[in-house]
């Protein structure tokens, strides 16, 4: 069931962020899926700007939904460090066949500053782990719109769909 509020971090590691630093293909690195596989988030250096983007992608939808609205904040935090480099906020409607990805852009300037930091040096931790970026990502699903079927049945007793149509929940 896809629940009103999700909250989810990716560690991004030193490593991604150094391939993506000198990357030149727009590849893409993507997290584990997340919240009964509804989700993931995935991110590309844009090769014209230098920026970070984050992406975060709609995987699949409750079968009687056709589309939901959002509310999303986006945060970016070194782990050696607590205040968080950035956020980043939208509004929008997603669905699964047109809409399933809203993309987030990190500045110009944030991008060459976590390049830089976390690119330059090997940081260990205290517990031992490698010092990477943490993106925090919080859905609010604000909105859910529901697919509704009209049907009708046969002289042979089946069910014969006539048309789909949908209505929007409140």
């Amino acid at each position: 069931n896809l629940r009103s509020r999700i909250a989810y971090t990716w560690p991004l590691s030193k490593h991604v962020l150094s391939i993506m630093a000198g990357d030149t293909f727009k590849q893409k690195f993507y997290s584990p899926h997340f919240h009964n596989e509804y989700w993931c988030l995935s991110c590309y250096k844009h090769e014209e700007s230098g920026q970070i983007i984050v992406c975060l992608n709609l995987l699949r939808l409750p079968a009687a939904l056709k589309s939901i609205e959002c509310e999303t904040q986006i945060t970016l935090q070194r782990s050696a460090t607590a205040r968080p480099v950035c956020q980043l906020r939208g509004v929008h409607r997603m669905d699964i066949q047109y809409n399933n990805c809203v993309k987030f852009k990190v500045s110009v300037a944030d991008s060459n500053a976590l390049f830089r930091s976390m690119c330059s040096r090997l940081l260990v931790l205290q517990d031992g782990s490698e010092e990477h970026v943490a993106v925090q990502v919080q859905i609010n699903v604000t909105k859910r719109n529901s697919k509704r079927m009209q049907t009708q049945q046969t002289a042979d007793n089946s069910t014969q769909i006539l048309n789909t149509y949908f209505e929007d929940e409140k």
